[in-house]
């Protein structure tokens, strides 16, 4: 089944426009009254969210229950976003840790609009009430190459702004040099040309396509190296004790960073399902003993943050 179909470039262009206008109001407003900063950013983060998924939709944004879904995600982000501006003041007491709890939203918030989006692509399209996986499979790889196309292009756009200003600060003219380096001219202009390298991806399926197909070659070709660590890893947890992992005050960091390393290895090799080539029986039971070993990793991860919780508690 085909993705949708982009709508038009001023479509792009306007969710774009709106999102600079409104990321240049919210930034204009960082030193003001806390319940006014924290309004901004939980405006911004209703606008990011929610313009990029509409641009995302593309044509399937005429399907009402996934504009819903779409708005109940972005209305719950922006709450979280605006509880958490109003409880850590990031300009104020920077030891405090309030930047770092800042820092770990802006992570988690950005795992969860990745998933829960690919969700709601898959909405239009289900059958008989529920998901298809080739939906969410699709959309879920997609989605990170049509993003990172659009962020290239951002990177491309500023570097010839550079060269622009660079050239006629040569001939003694600085007008363009701080016209661009201002925030509104940077914010706005920047989600501009990213709607418009949004819309680019999603119209360059096969592209998309492409570049999906040589991620996931070498997802086959690292799976097994990144299950034989798996395993080894779980294998010498016994002859070397737990007291090693504590100890490096960033154990469940790397437990899951292995664990989804796994994981997305996995998805990789599995796809759709519809995938028939397979690996030799030694390597297929390998894999699938790093299944058992991540279910060992997790618990491990689970408990080092019990601990990390009974000695700090939920701090930063």
């Amino acid at each position: 089944m085909s993705a949708s179909t982009p709508r038009s470039l001023s479509f792009y262009l306007a969710i774009g426009l709106c999102q600079g206008l409104l990321l240049w109001w919210g930034l204009s407003l960082a030193d003001s009254a806390r319940w006014l900063a924290s309004l901004a950013c939980a405006l911004i983060t209703l606008g990011l969210v929610g313009g990029l998924g509409l641009q995302l939709l593309g044509s399937q944004g005429r399907d009402r229950r996934a504009v819903a879904l779409l708005v109940g995600l972005s209305v719950l982000m922006a709450v979280i976003s605006g509880w958490l501006y109003w409880q850590a003041r990031p300009l104020e007491g920077k030891g405090s840790g309030d930047h770092q709890l800042l820092l770990s939203w802006s992570v988690g918030a950005q795992v969860l609009g990745y998933i829960a989006i690919a969700f709601i692509l898959s909405w239009p399209t289900r059958e008989q009430g529920r998901l298809r996986y080739e939906d969410l499979f699709r959309h879920a790889w997609n989605n990170v190459f049509i993003l990172l196309l659009a962020q290239f292009l951002i990177g491309l756009f500023c570097l010839l702004l550079i060269l622009w200003a660079g050239l006629f600060a040569m001939l003694g003219i600085d007008l363009f040099g701080k016209l661009f380096t201002s925030t509104g001219f940077m914010t706005i202009s920047s989600l501009l040309v990213f709607a418009v390298g949004v819309r680019m991806g999603c119209e360059s399926e096969r592209v998309i396509g492409l570049l999906r197909g040589i991620l996931l070659s070498l997802c086959r070709f690292l799976l097994p190296l990144s299950a034989l660590i798996g395993v080894l890893f779980t294998l010498a947890l016994p002859f070397t004790g737990l007291q090693a992992i504590w100890e490096t005050g960033h154990s469940t960091a790397i437990l899951l960073c292995l664990i989804f390393t796994n994981l997305l290895f996995i998805n990789g090799v599995f796809q759709d399902g519809s995938e028939t080539r397979g690996y030799p029986r030694v390597l297929r039971r390998l894999v699938e003993a790093s299944v058992l070993c991540m279910v060992v990793l997790a618990v491990l991860a689970g408990y080092s943050t019990y601990l990390r919780i009974a000695q700090y508690g939920i701090t930063p």
